[in-house]
């Protein structure tokens, strides 16, 4: 399992230079109306995208993959300390753990799936479910 994290307040409208091309780019969030899409809402998605200073205006967004566009920055240059993008890789035999302390958190199938899916994810989510040993 991977999950990609970010600190909005720690990227958002800064520059970054980039290491290959040498040019700067700004990382951006990207507004989509939620009330249309339920996932999104429930699951509190976000979209960013980048934008490179020193191109014209067709090819302005970075098109990349975001994990290329971040072992790309130069963070030297950053004016910034904290992190601005965290990688969670999770091995798979570890899931089982990591599923259940989220859904004692709150987060399963249900919260994830605000739909009749989502509910019987979560049902069949806690028939399987038992206390998992951690390490």
């Amino acid at each position: 399992m991977s999950v990609w994290a970010i600190q909005p307040e720690n990227i958002f409208n800064k520059s970054f230079l980039c290491k290959e091309e040498g040019s700067y780019c700004k990382i951006y969030p990207v507004t989509v109306p939620r009330a249309a899409n339920p996932n999104l809402h429930a699951q509190d998605g976000l979209f960013i995208m980048c934008s490179r200073n020193n191109e014209s205006a067709l090819n302005k967004v970075d098109r990349r993959p975001m994990d290329e566009i971040v072992n790309s920055i130069d963070y030297t240059h950053s004016n910034t300390d904290a992190p601005m993008f965290y990688h969670f890789t999770i091995p798979s035999n570890e899931a089982d753990c990591v599923l259940w302390y989220l859904d004692k958190n709150g987060v399963n199938g249900s919260t994830l799936y605000p739909n009749f899916d989502g509910s019987a994810r979560a049902v069949r989510e806690e028939l399987l479910q038992r206390m998992p040993e951690c390490p």
